[in-house]
């Protein structure tokens, strides 16, 4: 096997440290996804977006202005390095590994432990679609087709109806 193929897994993390460093587009829309099923979130960053200030002011989230720092791992049980210095990042990774922290590197798939799939909810189910970092495109069409389809799910798909032909 020349690619690893990762397990899905839904996890419970209302009771879970969640550390989210950097202040970004791609730590904001990770964030967003997280506060949809936790609320203890800290994320450090010397900057950050508007968004992630507004999660801050909410109370929705506790916000470090900060560098990272190794200390900062301390009682975390998960952790997704999203600044924009892929060295930084790596160090993140290093560090989360020898404590046995699963980390998400936003710069570098092949140093993730997990990806953070897109996620949404539907009718009461809740969706991941990851593509194991490969192909965001192809992961935002499936995910459109799922919704559709979940909204009209009496309408036969394209390859339905090209099979039945």
């Amino acid at each position: 096997m020349d690619q690893n193929y990762y397990f899905p897994l839904f996890i419970d993390l209302h009771r879970k440290n969640i550390l989210v460093i950097g202040g970004g587009k791609i730590a904001t829309g990770r964030i967003e996804t997280l506060l949809k099923f936790t609320e203890k979130v800290t994320v450090v960053s010397p900057e950050w977006t508007d968004t992630i200030q507004e999660y801050e002011r909410a109370g929705r989230i506790i916000l470090e202005k900060q560098f990272y720092r190794t200390e900062l791992l301390k009682n975390c049980d998960l952790v997704l390095a999203a600044t924009n210095q892929p060295e930084v990042n790596e160090k993140i990774v290093k560090e989360c590994r020898q404590r046995g922290i699963p980390v998400n590197d936003a710069s570098e798939q092949k140093r993730c432990d997990f990806f953070f799939p897109a996620v949404f909810e539907a009718d009461g189910l809740i969706f991941g679609v990851t593509s194991g970092g490969r192909d965001h495109r192809k992961v935002r069409e499936t995910c459109s087709k799922i919704r559709e389809w979940l909204k009209h799910p009496e309408k036969p798909q394209e390859e339905d109806r090209k099979g039945k032909k």
